[in-house]
């Protein structure tokens, strides 16, 4: 068994050449797996509560499944067949990397270049958020590829896409909006700067003045998924928020190296999370749900066009990394 703090060492070095082997197309994907399995080896919240599940359904009648956890029927079916056949570590393994290999398709086909970079940012920075919450991460995995097939003016199967999310998380839900507000990306594309700017607005009017109180019992499915959550704090997220906003900000300066449907990601996204600062719950769910997304904005209006030269590249590859030990 190998140390927490040995693996999270071997994490940092898995990283580094995950990216570096993005150069190679059909190379990256040996990282992936790389990163996923050093995952394996360091403590984190909810993995061993998923393994339990796991290895608990291995051994109930598929009649009986569904009465021994709360989580969503999309994943406990999963599970249930999958735990017939594959050992928890490879199928932990396989979701990781899986959603790795997602995210960097999509940087692929929205950001066209410097993908090394939006790659690096995402996997120093977010992959905590995918490494211990196995349901959101497979319904992240639906929504990168209902974002592609939404750039592709694909909106039915990109909602379609996100209906199924759902059944592996409840908290991608809300997301259901973005096939109907891509009809309309054009107006949100020439009014980006005002309607943003109302979006952040309305959303603090809100958080100054609804709680999880006005949700809590709408119905069986987000009772059963918030009541646990009446009494949290609502601003519990609000660093997230901020980031956003930061991104946002940062979206007006650097408006002309950003396309159409990158303004129309950033007023979208942000519509759906803004409004949902009230309810702690569902915007820290949105958080994990969306990391990749976040990631590739931020880079995007920050990072991707400034010019480090070859030996400021290095730099950045081996620096930026070391931000797991924080959070690992």
């Amino acid at each position: 068994m190998i140390p927490s703090s040995v693996a999270t060492v071997l994490l940092y070095f898995a990283i580094i050449a995950t990216s570096l082997l993005l150069r190679e197309r059909k190379l990256y994907i040996f990282g992936a797996i790389l990163i996923g399995t050093c995952l394996l080896f360091i403590e984190l919240p909810d993995v061993t509560a998923y393994k339990e599940h796991y290895e608990l359904t291995k051994h109930t009648n598929f009649s009986e499944i569904l009465s021994l956890s709360n989580f969503e029927p999309g994943y406990v079916v999963v599970v249930a067949l999958l735990s017939q056949i594959l050992p928890f570590e490879i199928f932990y393994v396989a979701v990781v990397a899986f959603a790795i290999h997602i995210y960097f398709r999509f940087f692929e086909k929205c950001a066209n270049n410097n993908i090394s970079i939006y790659a690096i940012i995402f996997l120093s920075i977010f992959l905590y958020f995918i490494a211990f919450t196995l349901r959101t991460t497979i319904a992240s995995i639906f929504l990168a590829y209902s974002i592609l097939y939404l750039k592709n003016n694909k909106n039915f199967i990109a909602a379609v896409l996100i209906v199924f999310g759902a059944t592996f998380h409840i908290a991608i839900a809300p997301l259901i909006i973005l096939p109907i507000l891509s009809r309309f990306s054009n107006i949100i594309t020439k009014h980006f700067i005002f309607l943003n700017v109302a979006v952040i607005a309305v959303s603090v009017i809100l958080a100054q003045n609804l709680s999880l109180d006005y949700i809590v019992g709408i119905n069986d499915i987000l009772d059963l998924k918030i009541t646990a959550y009446e009494t949290e704090n609502v601003y519990r997220n609000g660093f997230f928020f901020d980031l956003w906003i930061v991104v946002i900000l940062g979206s007006f300066i650097s408006f002309k190296y950003l396309n159409e449907f990158d303004r129309f990601l950033i007023t979208a996204f942000a519509c759906i999370i803004f409004l949902s600062q009230p309810f702690g719950f569902i915007q820290g769910r949105l958080m994990w749900l969306t990391s990749f997304v976040f990631a590739y904005m931020f880079t995007k209006v920050f990072i991707s066009r400034l010019n480090f030269g070859r030996i400021g590249r290095l730099f950045f590859l081996a620096a930026v990394p070391l931000a797991i030990f924080l959070r690992f």
